[in-house]
C-alpha cells in the first residue's frame, strides 16, 4: 500500500503544470495585447458605414474633385491595411505614470506612424499621381502592391551621391509605376513623376539642412499640407515624427481649456486605477505561482487555488468575451450609427483568450488531477485516527 510520501511526490508534476499556467497567464495580462485594433479594417468599416449614413455608395458619384479626394482618401485608408495598434497593461501604465499624457500619446502616435511609413509613403505617392493625372490605381492592385519595396527604393535616396540621384529616382519611379499598375496618360507620364520626385528631393535638402531622409520627406510634406489647410504661411516645418506629433499634441494641450486639463487628469486617474486592477489580476496568478513553487520543496505539496478561481478569469471576460457579446447584440439592433460601432468593434481583438484557456486548464488540473491525489492524502491521514 502506498504511503503519504508517494502521493505527495505525485503532486510534483501537478505543481509544475500549475506554475506554467500561472506564468503564461500573468505575463499575458502584463505584456500581451489586452486589445488589438486593426486600423485598416476599422478605417474601411467606418468609411463604408459613413457612406451608408450619408446615403451614398462607397464608390461615390460626385464631382471630379470629390472623386479625386475620395481616391486619395481610399489610398490613405488602404495604407492602413494590416496595421495594428496594441493596447497593453504596461503601455497604459507608462502613459498614466508620465507627467505629460499628451507627450506620451504623441510618442505612441509617432511610433505607430513610423511603423507604417512604407504604406504612408505609397499613399502620398498615389495622392500625387491622382491629383496630377486624374487617374489612380484600382483598389485590388493597390492592396497587392509591395509597399516595402517602394519604400526601400525611395530610401535609397538617403545614401546616394548627387551623381547617382537621377538613376535612383528613375529606379524608384519604375518600381512605383510597376507596383501600382499604372500606364502613361495624357496628363502624367513616368518622366513627369521623375521630375516631381527630383523637385521634391531638392526641396527636402533645402528644408532639412542639406540632408535627405524619408522621415523628413513625409513630415515636411505633412507640415506643408497643414500649413496650406490653415492658411498660415509662417507655420513651422517639422522634420521628424517625434517633433511633428509632439508639437501637434503639445499645441492641443497648450491651447486647451481648463476642461481639457481636467479631462487629462481624469484620464490619468482612470489609467492608474485600470493599471492597478490589471496588476491585481496578474498578481493572483503570480501568488499561486509562488505557492506552487514553494510547495515543491516542502513535505506538504498541497496548496489553495480559490483566489485564482475567483478572480483569474476577469481579464478574459472583460477584454475577450464582452466585446464578442457586444458585437452580437449590436448586430441585432437596427439603428442609425450602428454600422460605425460595429466597424470599430469588428476591428478589435484580444489575446486575453490565453488567460481564459489557462483558467479552464487550471480548473481541469484541479478537479481531475490534483483533487483525487489530495483526497487520497486526506484518507491516509485519517486512517490512524480511525484505527
Amino acid at each position: 500500500m502506498h504511503d503519504e510520501k508517494h502521493y505527495q511526490r505525485r503532486l510534483i508534476p501537478v505543481n509544475i503544470v500549475v506554475m506554467a499556467l500561472c506564468l503564461v497567464a500573468a505575463l499575458s495580462i502584463l505584456f500581451a495585447p489586452l486589445l488589438e485594433i486593426d486600423l485598416g479594417k476599422m478605417a474601411k468599416g467606418v468609411q463604408e458605414a459613413a457612406a451608408e449614413i450619408a446615403d451614398q455608395p462607397s464608390g461615390g458619384s460626385g464631382s471630379e474633385d470629390e472623386e479625386l479626394q475620395k481616391e486619395a482618401m481610399d489610398a490613405l485608408v488602404n495604407s492602413l491595411d494590416g496595421q495594428k495598434l496594441s493596447i497593453t497593461t504596461m503601455g497604459i501604465s507608462r502613459i498614466a505614470r508620465s507627467g505629460d499624457i499628451m507627450a506620451s500619446i504623441a510618442s505612441l502616435v509617432a511610433d505607430t506612424v513610423e511603423s507604417m511609413a512604407d504604406r504612408l509613403l505609397t499613399a502620398l505617392a498615389v495622392s500625387v499621381i491622382t491629383s496630377g493625372s486624374g487617374v489612380s490605381p484600382d483598389e485590388e492592385t493597390l492592396q497587392h502592391a509591395d509597399t516595402k519595396l517602394i519604400y526601400e527604393k525611395f530610401a535609397d535616396l538617403e545614401t546616394c551621391s548627387p551623381s547617382e540621384k537621377d538613376a535612383v529616382i528613375k529606379e524608384f519611379t519604375e518600381t512605383l509605376w510597376e507596383q501600382l499598375g499604372l500606364t502613361a496618360t495624357s496628363d502624367m507620364t513616368q518622366a513627369d513623376i521623375e521630375e516631381t520626385v527630383s523637385d521634391l528631393y531638392d526641396e527636402i535638402l533645402k528644408q532639412n539642412n542639406g540632408t535627405f531622409t524619408v522621415e523628413a520627406c513625409i513630415c515636411i510634406s505633412l507640415s506643408e499640407v497643414m500649413a496650406h489647410e490653415t492658411g498660415d504661411e509662417n507655420a513651422p516645418i517639422y522634420r521628424t515624427y517625434d517633433e511633428l506629433f509632439a508639437e501637434l499634441f503639445g499645441n492641443a494641450g497648450a491651447e486647451g481649456s481648463e476642461e481639457l486639463e481636467s479631462t487629462m487628469t481624469m484620464v490619468s486617474t482612470i489609467g492608474s486605477a485600470f493599471t492597478y486592477a490589471m496588476y491585481g489580476y496578474a498578481g493572483v496568478w503570480l501568488v499561486l505561482f509562488v505557492f506552487a513553487l514553494l510547495h515543491l520543496f516542502l513535505s506538504n505539496k498541497r496548496f489553495m487555488m480559490w483566489y485564482v478561481k475567483l478572480f483569474g478569469c476577469y481579464p478574459c471576460i472583460i477584454f475577450f468575451l464582452a466585446p464578442m457579446i457586444a458585437k452580437s447584440v449590436l448586430a441585432s439592433v437596427e439603428a442609425e450609427g450602428m454600422g460605425v460601432a460595429l466597424a470599430i468593434l469588428g476591428s478589435v481583438s484580444s489575446t486575453m483568450w490565453i488567460v481564459g484557456v489557462c483558467y479552464l486548464l487550471l480548473w481541469a488540473v484541479s478537479i481531475f488531477w490534483a483533487f483525487p491525489i489530495k483526497r487520497k492524502i486526506r484518507q491516509l491521514r485519517k486512517m490512524p485516527a480511525q484505527g
